[in-house]
């Protein structure tokens, strides 16, 4: 009996398809299909660029500098401290006190996949599905995990002017300490914006008591109502708990998995995320090989060194319960 679906068939139709364009030498244009679609996952995927929106600069935009690094100056907030920083590698931060301070770019860009044309033909999913599952998440680990290890790099600097990285460990994970966390960014003249969490620690949110916040509320919770805000706060929310570990090492069991929400202030206030090259596709054949590889250029820049804070918490004891 066959185990094939109508999805499985129209999936290899479409890898055959695609295949018969590359063929015919449209590389180009099968590059700009598969491009399209990775910008748009990459959008609604990343926790990057929804704490910063992206915006899109051409070369006329770049200002020289001394070496052939692109980059951007851009104005700061008065009386701040901003820090620049590459998006590879270790975290090597610099910090400007003047008007204006430099947002570098660089390239990020994926392995390179490469599929026998019979190989593709056989896949049950269709091209950008394969897309996603290799070169997206490679984009994404880059983005996201540079940025967070790099905001803990700021925040354990002292000449950076942060707050520190605050250590809930003891005191629990609740109400009553996201609310701290939130009144220490306000003690830095920073008002609150976004709150970056894993879903670990959102789940751990949406569990509270009715007592703590309401039977309505702790209703809505249970039928499924996403909670999308705290207390006016938006909330971004993402599955990489490994990245929002204090211990790069921890494993799914460990307390210190996922222990790390941060607090940001509002983006105009924080920093700038610009695009330079959008994620581009290359798609390449030779004899039978298909090759792909996914790059962009992009540069993120912190205006505003006090313009988040960190926090690390204890899943296991529950902040809201104490007397």
């Amino acid at each position: 009996m066959s185990t094939y679906t109508t999805e499985t068939v129209n999936a290899q139709f479409l890898n055959s398809s695609f295949i018969d364009r590359i063929e015919a030498g449209h590389t180009k244009e099968a590059s700009e299909v598969l491009s399209t679609f990775t910008r748009q996952k990459l959008r609604e995927t990343g926790f990057a660029r929804k704490i910063f929106t992206p915006q899109s600069i051409v070369a006329s935009d770049l200002d020289r500098d001394i070496d052939e690094t692109p980059r951007i100056l851009v104005e700061k907030e008065p009386d701040s401290t901003a820090a620049a920083f590459g998006l590879h590698g270790s975290p090597e931060i610099r910090y400007w006190s003047a008007k204006r301070y430099p947002v570098y770019f660089f390239k990020v860009s994926s392995p390179d996949f490469r599929k026998t044309k019979g190989e593709l033909m056989t896949y049950k999913h269709n091209i950008q599905q394969i897309l996603q599952e290799n070169s997206i998440k490679d984009l994404q680990t880059q983005e996201d995990g540079n940025l967070v290890d790099r905001l803990k790099a700021i925040a354990a600097d002292t000449a950076s002017g942060n707050a520190g990285i605050q250590d809930y460990s003891v005191t629990g994970f609740g109400i009553k300490t996201l609310m701290t966390q939130l009144k220490v960014l306000a003690k830095q003249f920073q008002k609150p914006g976004r709150i970056l969490m894993s879903y670990n620690s959102y789940l751990s949110l949406l569990s509270r008591q009715a007592r703590i916040i309401g039977s309505d509320v702790a209703g809505a919770h249970f039928k499924g109502d996403a909670m999308t805000h705290f207390y006016g706060f938006e909330i971004i929310t993402t599955i990489k708990g490994d990245l929002l570990s204090s211990n790069a090492t921890a494993g799914i069991s460990d307390n210190d998995y996922s222990d790390m929400i941060f607090v940001f202030a509002p983006e105009q206030y924080l920093g700038q995320f610009f695009s330079l090259i959008e994620p581009t596709v290359f798609v390449k054949t030779e004899a039978d090989v298909i090759e792909f590889q996914t790059y962009e250029y992009v540069g993120i820049g912190l205006g505003n060194t006090k313009g988040f804070v960190g926090g690390k918490y204890n899943h296991s004891v529950d902040a809201d319960l104490a007397p």
